[in-house]
């Protein structure tokens, strides 16, 4: 039965379907979002959720799943930990080491949210919860995904747990860590030579006579990444007012900027935080759209980056991220390679053992910090994506 609180909507030429409709792009191919008919319901906080992980605590602002659907392996509910300290020490003042202690005590706060505490290592966790439930609720008994790495280990820990056959196919030079995980959780990992866009090529030949369980399309991805919104809310309310996301395909970006909006819509916020895409030079589409006014990701040449996560040249829902910034009110940046290292090293020295992608995000404070993007009173969130464990070796 169709959840009748929902619809199906393509946010770049507005079509809709019912939340049931089969396939995950419009007739454009624009992959499709599952938002509200109505205002959603008053945020009540998480609520319990027995036998669940703390992502089912926000059942209500999700879609209803039949009786026995919900495939959890403790899922949510990661802690944020203020690194304001070892962040603003990147940040060039201009006035030496006195002027950047005034700095942390003074100017903009970053929080870390530290979604490498998940079950498999990542934040994908969240969104690879709702849309196995999905396609264990509708039958799926085999699907097809394409991942440079924490979405793969997702999608093929969350199908082993439900029951369902997963082949995972992932670049051949991701990480070992990564892809000893997918062959650990049961599903059957297929390496593909060449860039992380052959690898969805080759995918999406091979989806077609089965089920694609793509995180980067799959409407059901991003309602659990709304969840990271939510308890953000829950922990911090009205106090955050920037959201740095390390950004390829965007699903934890666009996800928490849905999340925020159920918020604004139900009357607890007046606006969505500011939203920034932080690109490492290497391979920026999205950045570069950003900086010529554009709609849509632009064709870029992709080099080597110590960012492999994010390391994504057309990413499907590039132009739904790009108006997401737009109706934010944040914006779009890069940051080079040795940035990304200073970052990653600052994270470890702080007892953050995150992946290198994760230094992105840390760089991107530094830089808004420094040029006054982010104001005095900010308070900025980052996550940090994966667990350095994974590239471990």
């Amino acid at each position: 039965m169709p959840d009748q609180r929902f619809k199906l909507e393509c946010r770049i030429c507005g079509t809709t379907f019912p939340d049931d409709h089969p396939k995950h792009e419009c007739p454009e191919g624009h992959p499709l979002t599952l938002t509200w008919r109505q205002e959603p319901p008053r945020f009540a906080g998480p609520q319990a959720a027995p036998g669940k992980g703390a992502l089912w605590a926000y059942d209500y602002y999700l879609p209803d799943f039949a009786p026995g659907a919900v495939v959890s392996l403790g899922e949510g509910g990661t802690p944020w930990v203020d690194i304001t300290a070892a962040a603003i020490g990147g940040v060039k003042s201009g006035a030496g080491a006195g002027a950047d202690a005034a700095a942390a005590s003074n100017g903009p706060k970053c929080l870390a949210k530290v979604e490498f505490l998940a079950p498999t290592g990542s934040f994908k966790d969240r969104g690879a919860a709702t849309m196995v439930s999905r396609m264990k609720e509708i039958g799926i008994s085999q699907a097809v995904e394409d991942s440079s790495g924490n979405a793969g280990a997702a999608v093929a820990a969350y199908c082993g747990a439900a029951g369902i056959q997963c082949d995972i196919f992932v670049p051949a030079s991701a990480s070992a860590g990564k892809l000893v995980q997918v062959e650990r959780y049961g599903s059957h990992l297929v390496r593909v030579p060449g860039s992380r866009e052959d690898t969805t090529q080759a995918a999406l030949a091979a989806a077609a006579g089965t089920y694609y369980a793509s995180h980067n399309r799959h409407p059901y991805f991003l309602v659990g990444m709304k969840t990271y919104a939510y308890e953000l809310y829950a922990s911090l309310g009205d106090k955050v007012t920037d959201l740095l996301f390390p950004t390829g395909g965007g699903s934890l970006l666009l996800g928490a900027f849905y999340g925020y909006r159920d918020l604004v819509d139900a009357g607890h916020l007046a606006r969505v935080p500011r939203l920034w895409a932080i690109q490492t030079q290497s391979c920026a589409p999205l950045a570069e759209a950003w900086a010529r006014g554009l709609n849509e990701p632009v064709p870029i040449e992709k080099r080597p980056t110590a960012a492999e996560g994010i390391a994504v040249a057309a990413p499907p829902r590039g132009a739904e991220i790009l108006l997401a910034l737009r109706e934010s009110g944040g914006g779009a940046l890069t940051v080079g390679e040795e940035e990304i290292m200073d970052g990653y090293r600052t994270l470890g020295r702080s007892g953050l053992y995150a992946e290198t992608t994760t230094g992105t995000v840390l760089a991107g404070f530094r830089r808004l910090a420094a040029d006054g993007r982010l104001g005095r009173d900010a308070v900025a969130v980052i996550p940090l994506t994966g667990s350095g464990l994974k590239a471990s070796g």
